[in-house]
């Protein structure tokens, strides 16, 4: 927009009309719609207003503006200008010319007109796609693919019950310019009134509650809903489908009623969500002290939806698994991810929609806020989960390992160009920011002595700045006024604006707290001393009775224990954001108390022992003292989860890990826990997950007993030839590995035998290809990768069917990738590397330019060692050691985040300065060093050199310590 300080959007009217022939045509064809949207401008002063000639509007390239005309109101006087011209100017730019110079500025000077843009436009509703106006089939319940009639291979034909259509506009893919034109900003907030016509069969929800439904045809009706109070054009939303509901009324003043759509037939699949949904409504309005901000609630599933979920406002969009939840065999797991996931999109409805960032550097107040405030109206409403205990988990976990790299980057960081927009949707903004915010909020609440006053902060925030942008300043500016001293403000706008964390040791000649910036590998000539203000808590624990001190707080020094039998436990609730190196005294007697305290507490002292010795500030053996004397005893799910994901990845491919390992930790837990139930378990709450978390991993290291289970549930199943009760994912991938494992040729040939079309096998492709990647033999992996097969589980017959979606394709081969470097012992990792790193820059790709039409003519000829068939054919033989590139351009060119994790992952995996690396480094450009940081550099690249820096850390731990198993 030309002086875009000049001209602001009050508000939109939009209305989309939905033809009917439209949604039947074949499964995956994107189909056509139109619309008109009417944007009420204001212009900032008299001169703004004869000097524009041209407005620049957002509308992608599947957006078409047919028509544009301006309306320009003064008093009775009207004047309708046409465009002179309607020109795109960029992929995501539309440039409308007026000429205003014809209205007499002089008719102004008493007040300035009111203007209205008027646009006619065409817009295309993609098949499921990962942005835009999207369509999505819904499977048949007996029925893992959706039916086509124009195949001809169909008895049924296509209705409109066969699919659900919805908008994503999640703002990191500018979503809303793909839907209608609009000045898509998230600073340029306005109200909006929608109306659309849509078939008959539908209903249709949207932000505001319904106005009127009239019929305007036989065909179609048009659903108008009420205006909405002004947001973001991404809070943007609408869906429709053959649905049925259930319906709650939350607490409050308000009542406000809460509804979770679904499928007919499944409306007790519903109510776990709706019971989830009014809880925490009512449960945030007292917490913030903020009545919700809409007149309804609504929650609808899509069977695809990218991203999980999305809070547009007061219509929040879900993945249907992560909504619908069956009650009779949906496990704990299940149901806190259901639960936390609807209260984090809830927790939006405050800190995201009623107050929204000003611009995406500031994320954080948005994403951490709402990551860390989802916990608590769960924690009110089951108290018996101990959701606290699962925080570190979910949250420091994922902070920490972000953090570590050299890449990283502070929550306030620069934002400018569209990739930068979507990097900056990652685990610094949700993990670390929610952990920083539970560093705040212990800190605030033991300063004043009040267990509300960070709530209080927050709702002094939310009052502040209601239907508002805001920056970080601002935030800090309510900090100010809490705390007259200043200090407050000032630390949390350090921690705000330093990238990293620290790592926290005691001085114990002096007493006093010492800090450094945490990298990956120590280097004496590296080590950075830090003076950021840490708010260090800590309490004495009696070694003899357990007794504990209150919890204090410190920045300085520790001073005297009560006696000579009490210890220092730091960081005794794990809500600072730190690491903690104990002295090699201290580190023996947390080993006696550990067990004896939190889970929370346990996992993060495992999780900083490991940190620790893999980046040289701890002896190794020491890390592997505390695994072995504490995980014995461990039964408390999250701990292991922690383990499992965090920390043993990082050490079993050291040899003799296997051995160790089994004998030492893992089988005799095994040994202590029972097998699967043939029932859901209901009771017990952590067993279940235990469970789910332990007999994978069981699988991967061929525990006796739990192999024999395997074997006798898959005879089971063959027998069975079907099944009326899916089992669950934990068990089937369980018995395919175990499959995978004691028979390789026997388990390929059984999980992808095409030739048998009458089986029945339980899982999906996520499992076959997750057991599989587990195989010895390399051509199995490289099966896991032919493209058919990709294409083949996400439903598409053909790469011409999924040339809408290679976003969703990618996603899909990415995930595969990191799964097959992901499995094994070390052994074969180079081997299982070299794979990944041929699927991204290898010749099964060839060369070129990287064009979208390339790419997925490129992606066919992925079939690697497939002869004949519908693909390009076998894939040219290369020679050792040599990567020439492929569709790394594309990858590079489109910067997607799921890609740049995969690459980061190959590239760890490899030999320190192997082929592999070699290759590696030569993607970031002729005479460029791997550790050097690049504004604005692709994401693809960034996890080259993430990747870089963890192959190195792991060498260098190799050349210090060597086999430290044997030692």
């Amino acid at each position: 927009m030309t002086g875009a300080t000049q001209i602001k959007p009050e508000w939109y009217c939009v209305s989309v009309r939905v033809p009917p022939e439209s949604v039947l045509l074949p499964t995956t064809s994107n189909v056509p719609f139109t619309g008109t949207v009417r944007i009420g401008l204001s212009f900032t002063d008299v001169e703004a207003v004869a000097q524009t000639t041209q407005i620049n509007i957002n509308a992608a390239k599947s957006i078409k503006v047919t028509s544009a005309k301006l309306i320009v109101k003064l008093g009775k006087t009207k004047i309708s200008l046409d465009t002179r011209s309607i020109d795109r100017i960029s992929d995501d730019v539309v440039a409308l010319l007026f000429t205003l110079q014809t209205v007499q500025t002089t008719a102004f000077e008493a007040s300035i007109p009111e203007f209205e843009l008027q646009i006619a436009f065409e817009g295309t509703i993609e098949f499921m796609d990962h942005i835009g106006f999207v369509r999505c089939p819904v499977e048949a319940e007996d029925d893992d693919e959706w039916s086509d009639d124009s195949s001809g291979d169909s008895d049924q034909p296509l209705t409109f019950a066969d699919f659900v259509l919805a908008t994503n506009l999640e703002p990191d893919g500018a979503g809303p310019r793909h839907v209608f034109p609009c000045f898509d900003h998230p600073a340029l907030k306005a109200s909006f009134e929608i109306s659309i016509a849509a078939p008959k069969e539908y209903t249709v929800v949207s932000n505001a509650p319904v106005r009127e439904v009239t019929e305007v045809s036989d065909a179609l009706k048009q659903w108008t809903f009420e205006k909405t109070p002004p947001m973001s054009t991404y809070n943007v939303a609408w869906a429709m489908g053959v649905v049925s509901f259930v319906e709650g009324i939350s607490s409050g003043t308000r009542h406000i009623p809460v509804r979770v759509y679904c499928p007919p037939g499944q409306e007790e699949d519903a109510r776990f969500a709706l019971e989830a949904a009014v809880n925490s409504l009512s449960t945030l309005e007292k917490i913030y002290k903020t009545p919700y901000s809409l007149p309804k609630l609504d929650l609808f599933p899509i069977p695809y939806f990218d991203g999980e979920a999305l809070e547009s406002y007061g219509l929040c969009l879900f993945q249907s698994s992560l909504l619908l939840l069956p009650p009779t065999t949906a496990s704990p797991s299940d149901k806190m991810d259901v639960a936390l996931l609807v209260s984090h999109e809830l927790v939006h409805q405050w800190f995201g929609n009623l107050v929204t960032m000003k611009w995406w550097d500031d994320l954080w107040i948005n994403e951490a806020l709402a990551d860390w405030g989802e916990y608590a109206p769960i924690a009110a409403w089951k108290p018996e989960w101990n959701v606290w205990d699962y925080f570190f988990e979910n949250e420091d976990s994922l902070g920490f390992e972000s953090d570590s790299t050299f890449w990283t980057h502070p929550m306030v960081h620069d934002v400018t160009t569209r990739m930068q927009v979507e990097g900056t949707f990652d685990y610094i903004a949700y993990k670390k920011g929610a952990s920083v915010i539970r560093m705040f909020e212990h800190w605030v609440n033991w300063k004043s002595g009040s267990a509300d006053s960070w709530n209080n902060i927050l709702a002094d925030f939310l009052t502040a700045h209601a239907f508002k942008n805001v920056t970080s300043q601002d935030f800090i500016d309510v900090l100010q006024n809490y705390d007259a001293s200043g200090n407050l403000a000032t630390v949390f706008k350090q921690w705000i604006e330093l990238e990293g964390h620290p790592v926290v040791f005691i001085d114990e000649k002096t007493n006093t707290l010492r800090q450094e910036y945490f990298t990956l590998w120590k280097e004496n000539k590296s080590v950075q001393p830090q003076t950021r203000y840490i708010p260090f808590s800590y309490q004495f624990v009696d070694l003899e009775s357990n007794a504990i001190t209150a919890i204090e707080y410190t920045n300085t020094s520790i001073p005297t224990p009560p006696s000579k039998t009490h210890i220092l436990l730091p960081n005794p609730l794990r809500a600072g954001f730190y690491r903690f190196l104990p002295s090699s005294a201290h580190l023996s007697h947390i080993l006696k108390i550990a067990p004896s305290q939190s889970p929370t507490i346990r996992a993060a002292f495992l999780s900083d022992l490991s940190a620790l010795a893999l980046s040289n500030r701890l002896d190794p053996p020491k890390a592997l003292t505390a695994f072995e004397t504490l995980l014995p005893q461990e039964r408390h799910p999250s701990v292991w989860r922690v383990f499992i994901l965090f920390i043993l990845p990082h050490w079993r491919n050291l040899r003799g890990w296997t051995p160790w390992f089994t004998s030492k930790i893992l089988f005799p837990v095994l040994d202590t826990i029972p097998w699967f139930p043939s029932e859901p378990n209901t009771d017990d709450f952590l067993l279940p997950q235990l469970q789910d978390a332990l007999f994978p991993l069981a699988a991967q290291y061929s525990h006796p007993e739990t192999m024999a289970h395997a074997k006798t549930l898959f005879t089971q199943w063959v027998k069975a030839g079907s099944m009326d009760d899916e089992p669950s994912e934990p068990i089937v991938e369980t018995v395919y590995t175990a499959l995978v494992l004691t028979a390789p040729e026997k388990a390929f040939k059984f999980l992808w035998d095409d030739d048998d079309d009458d089986r029945e096998l339980p899982g999906d492709e996520t499992e076959r290809v997750g057991a599989t990647a587990w195989s010895p033999i390399r051509k199995h992996w490289e099966v896991c990768l032919d493209m058919e097969r990709v294409l083949e589980g996400l439903g598409f017959e053909s790469i011409a069917e999924a040339k809408d979606a290679e976003v969703m394709v990618m996603e899909e081969w990415s995930d595969r990738v990191s799964m097959i470097v992901q499995a094994g012992f070390g052994g074969d990792r180079e081997e299982r590397c070299e794979v990944g790193w041929k699927a991204l820059r290898g010749d099964a790709f060839g060369g070129g330019s990287g064009t979208i039409d390339e790419v997925t003519g490129l992606m066919e000829a992925l079939r690697v060692g497939k002869k004949g068939g519908k693909g390009t054919g076998k894939a040219k033989k290369q020679k050792s050691g040599v990567f020439p590139q492929g569709c790394w351009n594309y990858f590079v060119k489109q910067g997607h985040p799921i890609v740049a994790d995969c690459v980061e992952e190959v590239v760890a995996a490899c030999e320190f300065q192997g082929d592999i690396w070699n290759d590696a480094v030569s993607c970031l450009g002729s005479g460029k060093e791997w550790k050097v940081k690049v504004s604005g550099e692709s994401l693809v690249l960034t996890g080259v050199r993430k990747g870089l820096e963890k192959a190195w850390a792991r060498a260098m731990f190799i050349e210090k310590y060597g086999n430290i198993m044997e030692q």
